[in-house]
């Protein structure tokens, strides 16, 4: 039984993930060359990691201190809902303010504050597009009691081979009625389950077999990287939409499996970064987009273009902004919780 209680990989991960999101978002709309302008694409399967870091996390801290299903969610809400509004607020007073999205309504407000902008199309995008990925992560964490009852009903590599299946049968049922283009279809949680689900196996595995994913032999971390990062070009090239859909299970190991290399090789300067990275995460997350816009609301009124040099600029405004704000976040929670 593994009892380790703080596993260093785990954020080094998060951050690595979050970090290429982040630049990803970042690099949009800078009018990069075609080639460029494709390649940055990869930065988002840092996506897959995180969820698929999220499902280990949360399911290894199940499994050493099991809560009710109340305590779950009030644990959640505290943790996620709370500051994602409180961002969504501060977006919508700014906007008042600063007209730097003029597209921010009350009525899109609304539809983050009772979260229903998950399933509406014109909603979902909005005060930052993206937040798509938090409607994601709220539905996994509803759904996350239903998939530990059903991990002991399906023990073992059975669980993992359902998750399989179902977003699997998803993207099809998806491509089937022609709405891969639509976020609020090919971003479903079901689109991502399997995902959650295989970092819930290996939380299972670390937790009585001691299995830990990270230890792989590096021949085999570099045979995954690139068949995964290779096959997820050539399905997003030669497929289009349909293979952006299809290609989240060579995307999910090659990305992933670059980034436990990149563990490995211990650079502490890198891996100091990624795991501080990894630890104001989801603030970073949430302020990144906002911060983006209003700096080049401010670039454009004074005449001046978004370049790589005002990226950098705005990554280290977002650093700070997140330091001083997961400080925040946990400040907050720590009074409500105890």
């Amino acid at each position: 039984m593994y009892q380790k209680q703080y596993i260093e990989v785990l954020d080094f991960l998060k951050g690595y993930g979050m970090l290429t999101i982040v630049v990803f978002h970042l690099f949009q709309k800078m009018g990069l060359p075609d080639f460029w302008s494709k390649f940055i694409n990869i930065g988002g399967a840092g996506v897959h990691t995180f969820i698929f870091i999220s499902g280990f996390g949360l399911y290894l801290s199940y499994l050493k201190h099991p809560l009710r299903f109340v305590e779950y969610i009030k644990k959640r809400f505290f943790k996620v809902y709370i500051p994602y509004i409180i961002t969504v607020s501060f977006i919508g007073i700014i906007g008042l303010l600063i007209p730097f999205d003029p597209y921010n309504t009350w009525e899109k407000y609304f539809s983050h504050v009772f979260l229903y902008k998950m399933f509406s199309e014109t909603n979902i995008g909005t005060f930052g597009y993206h937040f798509w990925f938090i409607s994601v992560i709220f539905e996994l964490y509803l759904v996350f009691p239903l998939l530990v009852f059903l991990k002991k009903k399906i023990p073992g590599i059975g669980f993992l081979i359902t998750g399989i299946i179902i977003s699997i049968a998803w993207s099809l049922i998806v491509l089937v009625l022609n709405k891969a283009e639509l976020r609020t279809w090919n971003s479903f949680f079901l689109q991502y389950v399997w995902e959650f689900m295989l970092g819930m196996y290996f939380a299972e595995n670390i937790f009585s077999n001691g299995f830990l994913f990270w230890e792989l032999k590096k021949s085999r971390l570099i045979i995954l990287c690139i068949a995964g990062l290779v096959l997820k070009v050539f399905l997003s090239i030669k497929l289009g939409s349909a293979g952006e859909l299809l290609n989240d299970i060579p995307s999910l190991i090659g990305y992933t499996s670059f980034g436990i290399l990149l563990y490995t090789v211990h650079l502490k300067w890198l891996n100091k970064f990624l795991v501080f990275t990894g630890i104001i995460s989801f603030a970073l997350y949430l302020i990144h987009f906002a911060v983006k816009l209003l700096f080049i609301y401010g670039l454009e009124y004074f005449g001046y273009q978004y370049n790589i040099l005002s990226l950098f600029v705005v990554l280290l405004i977002c650093y700070a902004i997140a330091f001083y704000y997961d400080k925040g976040i946990k400040k907050f929670y720590d009074l409500i919780h105890y």
